[in-house]
């Protein structure tokens, strides 16, 4: 799994951004499409891996078979 490093400067932005009085927290627009763009590409790379993942397993699985 990928691992997203933040430096000090957007860790503010976020706390500053989900912070908030009373009971509701509202984002931009903008937030809210980044935060769905990087988890599709989270849930992309995870897909990509796992195939890659069961590919080998499969590799593997067939060299045994053969021999």
């Amino acid at each position: 799994m990928e691992t997203r490093v933040f430096n000090k400067d957007e860790t503010d932005a976020l706390e500053g951004s989900i912070s908030a009085e009373g009971d509701s927290v509202e984002f931009t627009q903008y937030e809210t499409e980044k935060s769905g763009r990087d988890y599709l590409l989270a849930c992309s790379q995870n897909d990509k891996d796992e195939r890659a993942r069961r590919a080998k397993v499969m590799k593997d699985a067939s060299r045994i078979v053969f021999l």
